[in-house]
């Protein structure tokens, strides 16, 4: 509990405010006219795919929508982003079908067709055990953002967290703009909100006995060191985003098999449509 005097009762109470908005995510609108075209694009192009929606129960309710491939021989596992669905992670979903595997797209926990007003960091990452424990394994899984970070976390957090209970594993792994560092996120959304120190500081504690794990650890990098996988990772960042600073993806990639993609003047959403990323996605989940 938090010492609750009249000097620090509004740096509590705006912490938890930011608390509670740092996971609740925002369906935004287009900010562009060509946001706007790229996701009416996505959308027409996802439904002419047709889909499965698969609808699970479990810790909490969310949907995978299943991409059928009467070649598979491979699946392959997609996570979106923050405030996305997997509407938007369309051009990826194509180019894994055609390289021959069937794809399953999951909708975080209030994200896209799943219900919910919230999710938290831990939930983004049982969401990823729970589609394997559900689904069956993957040989491929690729993650933009939130996605990202919540796959190369499901790697090895159950060390730490014996009540993830498993560890995810796929042969590739493939990261789009995604934050390595849960610092990254926090200092992030702390400036967004214009905390200052004291407030920045009861914010962390309140993740910190959220999540029951010290934010040092949410580290991708740092998990890797620690319990060293045989997995093959993509970490493609763009040098103008604005959400996440590409220096997440050049810290990432000091690991030992981890290519890394460095696309100049790339944003954040419009990477998900980038040409050398997709190209280079074609070689990369070859097996």
């Amino acid at each position: 509990m938090y010492n609750l005097n009249m000097k620090n009762r509004f740096s509590y109470l705006k912490s938890n405010i930011a608390y509670t908005l740092f996971n609740t995510p925002i369906r935004m609108p287009a900010l562009s006219i060509d946001e706007f075209k790229m996701i009416r694009e996505a959308k027409q192009r996802f439904d002419k795919l047709n889909p499965d929606t698969i609808a699970i129960t479990s810790f909490r309710n969310y949907v995978v929508h299943r991409f059928e491939n009467r070649k598979a021989s491979k699946k392959a596992l997609v996570v979106h982003g923050w405030s996305s669905k997997s509407v938007y992670m369309i051009k990826f979903i194509e180019i894994l079908l055609d390289l021959g595997f069937e794809v399953d797209a999951v909708d975080l926990p209030a994200h896209g067709a799943s219900k919910g007003f919230q999710v938290s960091w831990n939930d983004s990452i049982k969401t990823v055990l729970d589609v394997q424990r559900k689904l069956g394994d993957y040989d491929f899984a690729l993650g933009h953002s939130l996605g990202g970070a919540a796959i190369l976390a499901s790697i090895s957090l159950a060390n730490y967290l014996p009540d993830l209970e498993e560890f995810f594993y796929a042969k590739k792994i493939a990261v789009v703009a995604a934050p390595c560092r849960m610092m990254t996120i926090v200092n992030h959304f702390s400036e967004h909100l214009n905390l200052d120190e004291e407030q920045k500081d009861i914010f962390e504690k309140k993740i910190k006995e959220i999540t029951g794990i010290d934010l040092s650890v949410l580290d991708g990098r740092t998990l890797y060191e620690a319990f060293p996988t045989e997995i093959d990772f993509l970490c493609a960042h763009g040098t103008d985003d604005k959400i996440i600073p590409y220096s997440d993806s050049e810290y990432f990639s000091k690991l030992d098999r981890v290519q890394h993609l460095k696309l100049e003047g790339e944003g954040h959403i419009h990477i998900l449509k980038n040409e050398v990323l997709l190209e280079t996605l074609k070689s990369f989940a070859v097996f």
